[in-house]
C-alpha cells in the first residue's frame, strides 16, 4: 500500500510539473509584457543617442570629402583660398574644411588672425574631450592597432621636442620632455592623412611637390622625423 501511494504521489508530481511547464513560459510571456511599458520608454533616449551618433559619424566623413575638394591646391604659408590669402597651408585646409561642413567661417577659429597657434586651436575644436596623445614607436610591429585608435575626420596635430614655433606644449614625451605642434592633417581612415604639406618628403599618390596631398601616416611621419601627434575629433 505504501508502494501504491509513492507510485500516487510520483504520478501527481509529474503531473504538476508538466503544468508548470505550461505555465511558467506564460509567466514569463506575461513578465516581458509587464515590463515593456518600461524598456519602451527607454529606447527613445537610446534612439536619439544612436542618431547623433551617426549624424556625428556622417559630419566626420564628409569634412573628408570637403577636405578631399582641395586636393593638389598649392601650398602657400597661411592661405586661406582667398584673394588675400591665396592657396592653403595645413591649418587653412582644416578651416575651410570644416567650414563646409559646420558653417562656421575660418574666420571664427582665429579670430581674422591665419597664424593661429595649434594649442589653442585643438580646444577649439573639442571643447568637451582631451587630445589623445600618440607615440608611434609603439606600433612599429603592428601600426593597424594605432589605426584602430583613430576616426574618420580626427583632426592630427605633429609634434616635436623643438619649439620651433612660439606656442605653448601641447603634451609631454614620457621622459617628461615638453611637445610642440608644428603641423596639422585630418585622418581620413585606412591610415592615411589628407593635409596641406610643406614638407618635400611626400610618398602619397597625390604627392607634386608643395600641395594638399593624401598619404600614409605612417610613412610621412618616418619621413619627416615625427614621432608623436594628439588626435582630436571635431565638436565645435
Amino acid at each position: 500500500m505504501q508502494i501504491h501511494t509513492s507510485f500516487i504521489d510520483i504520478t501527481q508530481q509529474n503531473i504538476l510539473m508538466r503544468k508548470m511547464n505550461k505555465t511558467v513560459p506564460a509567466l514569463i510571456v506575461a513578465g516581458i509584457a509587464a515590463l515593456s511599458p518600461a524598456t519602451a520608454s527607454a529606447n527613445p533616449a537610446a534612439r536619439q543617442r544612436s542618431a547623433l551618433t551617426e549624424q556625428a559619424s556622417n559630419k566626420h566623413a564628409a569634412l573628408v570629402r570637403a577636405a578631399r575638394q582641395f586636393l593638389s591646391t598649392g601650398y602657400n604659408y597661411q592661405g586661406r583660398n582667398t584673394h588675400k590669402f591665396p592657396g592653403l597651408d595645413c591649418l587653412g585646409l582644416v578651416f575651410l574644411s570644416i567650414q563646409h561642413v559646420y558653417g562656421i567661417p575660418w574666420q571664427n577659429w582665429s579670430r581674422g588672425n591665419p597664424d593661429l597657434k595649434p594649442s589653442v586651436l585643438v580646444t577649439q575644436l573639442n571643447r568637451t574631450s582631451k587630445p589623445t596623445l600618440h607615440d608611434i614607436s609603439k606600433y612599429s610591429q603592428n601600426p593597424k592597432d594605432l589605426f584602430a585608435k583613430l576616426k574618420e575626420g580626427d583632426v592630427i596635430f605633429f609634434l616635436t621636442t623643438g619649439k620651433l614655433v612660439r606656442d605653448e606644449s601641447m603634451a609631454e614625451t614620457s621622459e617628461g620632455n615638453d611637445l610642440y605642434g608644428l603641423h596639422v592633417a585630418i585622418y581620413v581612415g585606412n591610415g592615411k592623412i589628407i593635409h596641406a604639406s610643406p614638407f618635400s618628403e611626400g610618398t602619397g599618390e597625390w604627392h607634386s611637390g608643395y600641395a594638399v596631398v593624401e598619404e600614409s601616416l605612417i610613412s610621412f611621419m618616418r619621413n619627416n622625423g615625427f614621432s608623436y601627434f594628439v588626435s582630436t575629433s571635431v565638436k565645435p
